[in-house]
Parts: C-alpha cells; sequence; structure tokens
C-alpha cells in the first residue's frame, strides 16, 4: 500500500524561471516525505515549463499540468481538481517553505485549517510576521473570530494586519471541505484582487477545528516583479466587484445584520492599500487624482462611509476618514502621496 498523501502543493506558475528552484528544493527538503507539488503553468513566455518539466522527470511526486488562460486563480482551480492529498497548501512560486513545514502541524489531529507565523522577504532582510493568536487547537470559536477579521472586524491597531489573515499562502486546508462545498477562486480578470480572501470566508464558514503553530514556517518575497508591484490602475476599479461579492457570501450565510459592518471597515482598508498603490504607480497626477475622485464619488464607496470606523485603528486612517467625509480629493491625494513615502 502507498503511503498517503499528506499535502498537495498548490503552485500557479507564470514566468517563474528565476524562483522554481528555491521554490520547489525548500519543498523538497520537507522532513516528511508525504507530500506532492501540482503546479499549473500560466502560459509562460520563459524557460519555466521546460524546468518545471525536469523537476517532473527527477521526482514523481511533481506533476505539471497547464492552464492556458494567464490568471492565478483559475491555475489555483485547475490544481485543486489535481490534488490527491489529504490537505491543500498554496504557495506562490516566488516564496518558498520551511523545510519543517509539514511536520510542524499534526496533521494527525485531523483539524481542518493549520496555519503558523511567517517572514516577509524584501532585498535580503527578513522580517518576522506574527499573527495575534495563541499557539495551539483553535476551536469553533476561534475559527469564527478569524473569519470576522477576514470580514473587517480587525482587532488591531495595524490594520494591514487583515491582509496576514486573508492570505491563502502557507495555510493547510483540508481538500475534502474544499470540494466537498464548491469552494474556488473568484478570476482575477472579475475583481482584480483578493482571490484568496474570498476563498477564507467561505472555506472558514465551514471549518469546524484548527491549530496555530507559533513557527515562522512560511517566506513570503516581495520584489518587483511581483503581481502586487505590476497591478494596472484600470484593475483597481474591479475593488467594487470584489465588495458586491463578499456581500452576497454574507447574504449567504445569513451574516449580514451583524457583519456587514466589518466590511464597512475592510472596504475602507482595502481602499487605503488601493490608494497607496495608485500614488506609486507611473501614471500623471492628473490622471491619479481622478482615479481617487471617481473612486470616492462611487455609490458603493460613498454609501458606506458613515458606517466606516476608523477609531479602532491608527491616527492615519482616522485623518483619511475625515478627508472624504469632507470629499476633499486633492487634499486625500497629497496625503496618500506622503503616507506612500513612510510606510
Amino acid at each position: 500500500m502507498k503511503n498517503p498523501i499528506f499535502v498537495s502543493f498548490i503552485i500557479p506558475c507564470l514566468n517563474g524561471e528565476k524562483f522554481i528552484a528555491k521554490c520547489f528544493d525548500s519543498i523538497i527538503s520537507q522532513t516528511i516525505p508525504n507530500w506532492e507539488i501540482v503546479v499549473v503553468d500560466n502560459g509562460s513566455t520563459d524557460s519555466s515549463v521546460l524546468i518545471l518539466n525536469e523537476y517532473a522527470r527527477r521526482d514523481s511526486r511533481i506533476r505539471v499540468f497547464t492552464n492556458k488562460v494567464q490568471c492565478q486563480s483559475t491555475a489555483k482551480n485547475v490544481a485543486i481538481q489535481h490534488a490527491r492529498g489529504e490537505y491543500l497548501c498554496f504557495v506562490d512560486i516566488d516564496d518558498y517553505i520551511g523545510s519543517n513545514l509539514i511536520e510542524s502541524y499534526p496533521i494527525a489531529d485531523g483539524c481542518d485549517f493549520y496555519f503558523s507565523n511567517w517572514y516577509k522577504v524584501r532585498k535580503n532582510k527578513i522580517t518576522k510576521r506574527l499573527f495575534p493568536v495563541k499557539d495551539g487547537l483553535l476551536s469553533k470559536d476561534d475559527i469564527t473570530n478569524i473569519q470576522r477579521w477576514i470580514f473587517g472586524d480587525v482587532k488591531s491597531k495595524n490594520p494591514l494586519d487583515l491582509d496576514t489573515f486573508s492570505s491563502n499562502c502557507g495555510k493547510l486546508y483540508k481538500t475534502s471541505l474544499v470540494k466537498d462545498n464548491n469552494i474556488s477562486f473568484v478570476p482575477m480578470s472579475k475583481i482584480g484582487g483578493s482571490e484568496d480572501a474570498i476563498f477564507n470566508m467561505q472555506y472558514l464558514e465551514y471549518a469546524q477545528s484548527g491549530y496555530f503553530s507559533g513557527n515562522c514556517l512560511y517566506y513570503y518575497v516581495s520584489h518587483n516583479d511581483s503581481y502586487t508591484h505590476k497591478r494596472k490602475i484600470d484593475t483597481l476599479n474591479l475593488y467594487f466587484e470584489q465588495h458586491k461579492i463578499e456581500v452576497d457570501i454574507l447574504k449567504k450565510y445569513n451574516k449580514m445584520s451583524n457583519w456587514y459592518k466589518f466590511l464597512c471597515n475592510r472596504l475602507l482598508i482595502v481602499s487605503f492599500a488601493i490608494f497607496i498603490v495608485v500614488a506609486r504607480l507611473n501614471y500623471p497626477h492628473k490622471v491619479k487624482i481622478k482615479f481617487l475622485k471617481n473612486f470616492l464619488e462611487c455609490k458603493l464607496f460613498s454609501d458606506n462611509v458613515a458606517l466606516m470606523n476608523a477609531d479602532i485603528f491608527g491616527f492615519i486612517y482616522r485623518i483619511l476618514l475625515k478627508l472624504i467625509i469632507r470629499k476633499q480629493v486633492r487634499v486625500v491625494y497629497c496625503f496618500i502621496k506622503i503616507a506612500s513615502v513612510i510606510l
């Protein structure tokens, strides 16, 4: 009888020739060998496919698939359908993991959700990113609190912690729970980003138990070639489509009356992140100011401003919200430009 596959590492790849070796070698070096890599090439134009196929030739635990649509969400969905492991673990091709990731999780306990602290790597500087969670087993109430956090009930002075919980990277999800409940990633062409958050919002509704490891087991690499640093200004308008889907999820799970206020806070947090991205994009000032004006005047945004609560965050968010309420677009832009340099 073959050894069971504990973890299927799900990896989308688009022109990742510079990163494949470090990413794959970190998985191959796992102290527990019961894993597989399901990698989906997204139409790479570099030598990625050749490198992937060579890894697959040398190790039968690695399987390579292709996706004609250059979409990370679609690639993940394809990989999930081919996954044979008990758990799914999502890894970006430019990231890598600790050799003890699988070993650090008590998979024999059969929890629905496993995650850990992580490292952020930027220009050879490694910074610890810590979750405000105690080590050990998590109850359903703990899982629900994490779900609330992702919707916008951020219990932290640093709203960027919202993104920490929202990401799929390095977390383990029970494959049967994903497939049985038809949970998948929304194409980024429809929402522009945050597909991980929407996935987690749904998955955590069904998860009954979890486990958190205080070890840092995942290395998130930030660099100028990443998707985040190549955003186009027109795709940022798609955020309102994300918000509509998030509202639909609340309605599906009968949480609108109690949780919609959280989603309004999420709207403020994500909007600030979008404004920072816009400030850093290489567009003329008048184009970026026009974007901000249209964004702030959008009915979906303006109708929810009154429900936003910046008091639980730092002074930057409180100032931003006051400027938004006063509809001072140019002042908002100047404020964001300064913030984009400081942060």
